[in-house]
């Protein structure tokens, strides 16, 4: 354990191997340390002069997180989204008609096309690890679930609202006296990755989460 009181993220950016314990990034210069009000300390600045419930910042990344290892700040605060990629599942098709065998000229005439869809948020609790030691961790109840949830939703929508409507313009250029078939497959992006997290008790976790985020057409061109 770190002494001083220190946080484990805290003793790794001033000592080997001197990086940020978000983005992994060196830190060869001093970091801002701030009050929970979010005003910075002077340089100078003894550990003994330090809130409780300093705070440290990466100048890299912007994240922060406790200087002293038990801040008990009572809250819940989301660090950040690590590890994050997206994956495209299939969710059907639609056909769209677009007749021009009575034509000699071409037909182009872009038209719009939408689909409802359902957010949704799945959340890892059994896979949960804190940070500092990469072993499990105690979500310590069901209202500490129901928080980090609610900020997880916060972080990656605007709205509360759970149904969606996504919409697009498809432009299917037609040749003379040909029919053409327009079959929009539509695909669920997920996104997914680790919340990193610091509980009230000052313990940063990473929550393995797979979040349904948009829904985009992919177009398929079939004549007849």
């Amino acid at each position: 354990m770190p002494p001083f009181g220190m946080s484990a993220e805290t003793w790794a950016t001033q000592h080997p191997p001197y990086r940020c314990p978000m983005c992994r990034k060196m830190i060869l210069t001093k970091v801002l340390i701030s009050k929970p009000d979010g005003t910075p300390y002077p340089w100078f600045t003894r550990r003994s002069q330090l809130d409780r419930q300093a705070r440290v910042t990466c100048p890299h990344c912007g994240q922060s997180w406790n200087y002293f290892a038990y801040a008990d700040t009572g809250e819940i605060t989301i660090l950040g989204l690590v590890n994050t990629r997206r994956t495209a599942a299939p969710l059907g098709f639609d056909d769209h008609v677009r007749d021009n065998r009575s034509s000699g000229i071409p037909m182009s005439a872009p038209f719009k096309v939408s689909h409802r869809w359902v957010r949704k948020l799945e959340v890892q609790w059994e896979a949960a690890k804190t940070v500092s030691t990469a072993s499990r961790f105690s979500s310590s109840g069901a209202e500490v679930e129901r928080k980090v949830e609610q900020s997880l939703k916060a972080s990656l929508w605007k709205s509360e609202e759970s149904e969606q409507l996504a919409e697009d313009t498809v432009d299917a250029p037609v040749p003379p006296h040909r029919r053409l078939t327009v079959r929009v497959h539509w695909k669920e992006i997920w996104q997914e990755g680790d919340l990193r997290v610091r509980l009230p008790d000052g313990t940063v976790a990473e929550i393995p989460y797979r979040a349904a985020v948009g829904l985009v057409p992919d177009i398929e061109n079939i004549e007849g």
